[in-house]
């Protein structure tokens, strides 16, 4: 009857696209003036807006050359919330098709 140090929680994730349609700069003192999240819609359904978020240095100093407005971006997240919006979306690549 006691927590185990050995035990990990797993948390099932999916991968989505969406395209971004703005950008949110930071106010903060570690990140003042640098990227904050992006302002997206998913690629299925463009009523659906979020923000992700969860960069790099590199992209949080250089967005705008990298990920111009309507790129499309694959983020990670949780399932959706019972409004369909993505939980957790978590920034990971620049969308590539194969």
């Amino acid at each position: 009857q006691k927590r185990s140090n050995s035990l990990v929680k797993l948390k099932a994730q999916e991968d989505d696209e969406a395209i971004i349609i703005g950008y949110n700069i930071s106010t903060s003192k570690k990140y003042y003036g640098l990227l904050k999240s992006f302002q997206c819609v998913l690629k299925k359904n463009k009523e659906i807006k979020f923000d992700v978020s969860g960069f790099s240095e590199e992209i949080r100093k250089n967005f705008k050359n990298t990920h111009p407005l309507n790129t499309i971006i694959t983020f990670s997240h949780n399932g959706l919330t019972s409004k369909k919006v993505p939980r957790h979306p978590t920034y990971k690549r620049l969308f590539c098709s194969v």
